[in-house]
């Protein structure tokens, strides 16, 4: 069974995808989320573009105002020139801790080519943060949210995760357990599958 942390609660998903809501379907509530981010947009007289296309393939990504786990200001702009993947998670959920070691594999397999993991800690504290990371013995790169990046990013849950080229774009990735392209994947996932490195592994040897 697998369990993913949405809005503040958890809820179980099958093997077969399906999520059991107390109130309501995970569908029926991000589609809610984002009709009701649009008409927040419209009622405060916002007259730019779209804040969801700040988030589509092709596009660069919010910055990220951040600190390391030591407290030296960081910014996810640093990493250009690097392949990144980018992974919102917290240390109170179980989902997220779960895919920490497929990351640090996947990082350790393909760093010395240009492929970094960079963890965002999202409603969380620097000591919890780095209690989990020492635990995994974690080397990959985690910055701590001191900004908005859950609103910015509209994330859903954690964990979320999205892929960077080195131009510090947004680019689809496959997800290692459907096979499905995405340009972001909700929930833990084995992401030092054979598949998901071969598509690392091609886009560091554009």
């Amino acid at each position: 069974m697998r369990y993913f942390y949405l809005l503040g609660g958890r809820f179980l998903v099958s093997p077969l995808r399906s999520v059991s809501l107390s109130f309501f379907c995970f569908a029926r509530a991000l589609s809610l989320a984002r009709a009701l981010s649009l008409a927040c947009a419209v009622l405060s007289g916002c007259t730019g573009q779209n804040p969801n296309l700040a988030l589509s393939v092709g596009s660069s990504p919010p910055p990220i105002t951040a600190s390391t786990l030591s407290g030296e200001p960081t910014t996810l702009e640093s990493y250009k020139g690097s392949v990144v993947l980018l992974n919102f998670w917290a240390s109170w959920c179980a989902p997220c801790v779960s895919e920490l070691p497929a990351l640090e594999r996947l990082y350790q397999k393909l760093k010395s080519r240009g492929f970094v993991v960079v963890g965002v800690g999202i409603d969380d504290t620097p000591d919890n943060l780095s209690q989990a990371v020492s635990s995994m013995n974690l080397t990959f790169p985690i910055m701590v949210d001191r900004g908005d990046a859950k609103s910015d990013y509209k994330l859903t849950g954690v964990p979320e995760t999205m892929l960077l080229d080195r131009e510090g774009k947004i680019i689809l990735m496959m997800d290692p357990e459907t096979g499905e392209a995405s340009s972001r994947i909700l929930g833990p996932r084995n992401w030092d599958n054979p598949k998901m490195a071969s598509r690392i592994a091609s886009l560091l040897a554009q």
